[in-house]
């Protein structure tokens, strides 16, 4: 089965009216046998469905402010980005998702990138409020290089140890962690 390129818009008239939607992202054009455009719609429709869902566990409904900053909020709104890719990617190949999520939700492309790695390396149970948001950032950031050192599970077991203990560690003292530790196996190769 051809997956379907798709494109995320919002277009604003002269009127100045904005209106989102979605469309068959006509940079990856291929020939078409078929009409897309019930598909189309349908993905249009369960993409805003989501846009309300991750709305309405991050946000205050009359403020538009983040209603609470848990760890485990953030996991499952990075759960609720991830699984939706993985429903759509069967028939679908999103070409902007990272830049209409950021668009439509507020959160920038990396942070939503990071919050489905998240989602996708740490199970809820694994998760600790205990651990703030900013300290699971900073090892996703660094997994790329933990994983080749094959140190990435070790640092995931201690940081869910430490979260278990409530254990505080700042941002910046973490990262000066990962970066030590990383430059100490480094030597090693």
């Amino acid at each position: 089965m051809e997956k379907i390129p798709v494109k995320i818009i919002m277009v604003t008239s002269p009127s100045g009216d904005t209106k989102k939607g979605v469309m068959l992202d006509s940079t990856y054009y291929f020939p078409m046998q078929k009409d897309y455009g019930g598909k189309i719609k349908e993905f249009e429709q369960n993409y805003f469905n989501l846009i309300d869902d991750a709305t309405k566990l991050f946000y205050n409904d009359d403020t538009k402010k983040r209603s609470n900053t848990h760890s485990t909020i953030f996991w499952e709104l990075g759960k609720l980005f991830r699984k939706f890719n993985d429903r759509t990617s069967v028939g679908f190949y999103i070409t902007n998702y990272a830049n209409s999520l950021q668009r439509d939700f507020g959160l920038t492309e990396p942070y939503i990138r990071e919050l489905i790695i998240f989602s996708r390396e740490f199970k809820k149970t694994e998760v600790s409020d205990n651990i703030p948001m900013a300290i699971y950032r900073a090892l996703i950031w660094k997994r790329n290089m933990l994983n080749k050192l094959g140190l990435f599970e070790q640092e995931k077991q201690k940081l869910i140890q430490r979260g278990k203990i409530n254990q505080f560690i700042g941002r910046e003292n973490y990262k000066k962690e990962l970066k030590t530790l990383i430059d100490n196996h480094l030597g090693d190769y």
